[in-house]
């Protein structure tokens, strides 16, 4: 066994023992005692770790445009609705949009990864990701 030196408050050294005695232990096996289930209370509320490859592929799942991207298309579209694009306009909102169709390619190519390692359907993947398509415009 490894020894471990810890300097303490002697404030926190009384607690200890006095902890110890009503448990009947000596203070080294009452601060044993006192790691271990508060490392096994650690590991048991932890949230799981995924694998790195499936972490990966959340990743990209979940990768899309900048904020500022998206406030940009918003300004874009509305411009297309009250009909006051500019040609230059007109081709940055073509732009986006050819953006994000490859970003909802790349999306789905690794959903269709992700559920293949898990051994499930695409839908319920997305079910269980929480992802709904797109609404269509």
């Amino acid at each position: 066994m490894a020894a471990f030196t810890l300097e303490i408050a002697p404030d926190l050294e009384a607690a200890l023992r006095r902890e110890a005695t009503k448990q009947g232990l000596d203070a080294q096996g009452y601060i044993l005692s006192a790691l271990r289930e508060r490392l096994a209370s650690v590991r048991s509320t932890a949230a799981p770790r995924l694998p790195i490859y499936e972490a990966r592929l959340l990743q990209e799942i979940n990768r899309g445009l900048s904020a500022e991207s998206w406030q940009r298309y918003s300004v874009l579209k509305e411009k297309r609705r009250a009909e006051t694009l500019t040609p230059e306009e007109q081709a940055e909102l073509i732009s986006f949009s050819d953006q994000m169709e490859e970003l909802n390619v790349q999306r789905m190519e690794r959903l269709i990864q992700l559920a293949r390692i898990r051994k499930m359907s695409v839908d319920a993947l997305m079910d269980e990701l929480g992802i709904k398509p797109p609404p269509y415009e």
